[in-house]
């Protein structure tokens, strides 16, 4: 039995296979400009990027010679068994072609991505972006990720080192979404977080209503590596990538991801993501209240939040975070020091990066009202992004008093005032870092020269 159908789009499928799986081609042809004088992060993510995409299109070209393998046995046969195997063939190849079709779209996006970045097409928002990501690597433990430009988030999570800035979110309100994206790189390459991960997946997976109602030969199939298991993972690891980025950046993240991403209308239309965004926003304000001290520093920001948050919902007949949602998210979050157990002690947005941030809001909110321009504040070699960022959402979310200006919308051309004045200082902020760091390289280079001297 042959069917030349199936052997021409076998033949095809190889073909794609074989141009795509050569970086070396690819990147000489990409001739990036921005980059030829300094190319060790391009070179560093080019590597892990084509690394991960060769593995994977190796895997799906023995997948393609073991469909080969099936039908050779049965080239000469025509009967029901050589039937079943026919309908098997064809069915792991449409799974072939989909996983490769999804790597293809993956390849081209970085690509185009990194085009779109040497055009500095991208108004500086993924090198702010790059600069923000470096500056919590080293709290990981593991490195940072260039970004790229991208139209939506990622197909395959396990990617892990892009970090997605979203078109046309090229401002300085989302920048704290490069946080978030650079939180699946974390929770997917660093190895210290694999175990706790898994522990709270198995959770999550035993109190899934639809993997509850199966028997038990079931279960233990879904446990190993089925649908659930799977979706699963993927619900866990938003909810913690949301969570990190938290840590991270503080308020700062709760303020764009509430304010900005989530949709509180309800269904994200996302199969393996969490189908409801206010149970990521319980989520995120359960951690940023866990981050709080005594002194109730975020309790503001936070009630500000879960009011603006429950306010629309009403208004627009969101859906809710039932009783045992809450019940499993808090599961959840309890294991939630597991996780962070395993960064250092300062990867935590503290207290006093906030009160940094609450003093620059102050001076610019009392210049707002001035016909001048918002000046930057003083800064040195330990000044830092995200406090910039945390500046720049408490005076646009922070009520003047209590009492009629509680609840103050500010106008367009504030709140652009307010950007504009943030990403000045994150320049120049960038350039006191980039600066430190070429004297750190030269004290290295000079201390290395001086041990290799006979």
């Amino acid at each position: 039995m042959v069917d030349p159908i199936l052997n021409a789009r076998l033949d095809i499928l190889e073909q794609q296979l074989n141009i795509t799986n050569n970086p070396q081609m690819w990147f000489q042809k990409l001739r990036l400009t921005k980059w030829e004088s300094d190319s060790e992060d391009l070179t560093r993510d080019w590597g892990k990027f084509t690394l991960w995409v060769g593995d994977e299109l190796e895997n799906q070209k023995r997948k393609l010679q073991q469909i080969r393998a099936s039908l050779e046995q049965i080239k000469d046969r025509d009967d029901a068994d050589s039937n079943a195997i026919m309908n098997a063939a064809w069915t792991e190849y449409s799974g072939s072609l989909e996983r490769s079709q999804m790597l293809f779209r993956e390849f081209l996006e970085f690509i185009g991505g990194l085009i779109f970045r040497d055009k500095d097409f991208d108004a500086a928002i993924c090198d702010l972006a790059d600069d923000l990501v470096k500056s919590v690597s080293p709290l990981v433990f593991i490195t940072s990720s260039i970004s790229v430009p991208a139209a939506r988030d990622s197909l395959a999570r396990s990617l892990g080192w892009m970090v997605r800035v979203r078109f046309p979110e090229w401002t300085i309100w989302t920048l704290p979404f490069a946080a978030y994206e650079y939180a699946h790189v974390v929770l997917n390459e660093f190895a210290r977080v694999k175990e706790p991960i898994n522990a709270r997946v198995e959770e999550w997976l035993e109190t899934e209503p639809d993997f509850t109602a199966l028997p038990e030969a079931e279960k233990l199939a879904q446990k190993q590596n089925g649908v659930l298991r799977q979706r699963a993972e993927a619900h866990v690891k938003e909810f913690l990538a949301d969570g990190l980025a938290t840590h991270l950046m503080g308020p700062a993240y709760a303020c764009a991801a509430i304010l900005l991403r989530f949709d509180p209308a309800g269904s994200t239309g996302r199969t393996l993501h969490p189908p409801i965004d206010g149970k990521r926003a319980y989520f995120v304000l359960k951690i940023l209240e866990g981050m709080d001290g005594a002194g109730g520093t975020y309790t503001w920001i936070v009630d500000y939040l879960r009011r603006k948050w429950r306010d629309t919902c009403e208004r627009i007949k969101g859906s809710e975070v039932s009783p045992e949602e809450e019940k499993r998210l808090n599961t959840l979050i309890q294991g939630w020091n597991e996780i962070t157990s395993k960064l250092r002690p300062d990867a935590q947005y503290s207290e006093m990066n906030w009160v940094i941030a609450g003093n620059w809001a102050n001076r610019w909110s009392e210049q707002l009202a001035q016909p001048t321009r918002l000046d930057m504040p003083d800064i040195d070699h330990a000044s830092r992004l995200h406090n910039v960022l945390n500046a720049a959402w408490i005076c646009r979310t922070r009520p003047l008093d209590e009492g009629a200006n509680k609840d103050r919308l500010l106008s367009v051309g504030q709140i652009n005032e307010i950007a504009e004045a943030a990403k000045q200082l994150c320049d120049r902020i960038r350039l006191k870092q980039n600066e430190q760091r070429r004297q750190n390289d030269k004290k290295k280079a000079k201390r290395l020269s001086m041990k290799l001297r006979p």
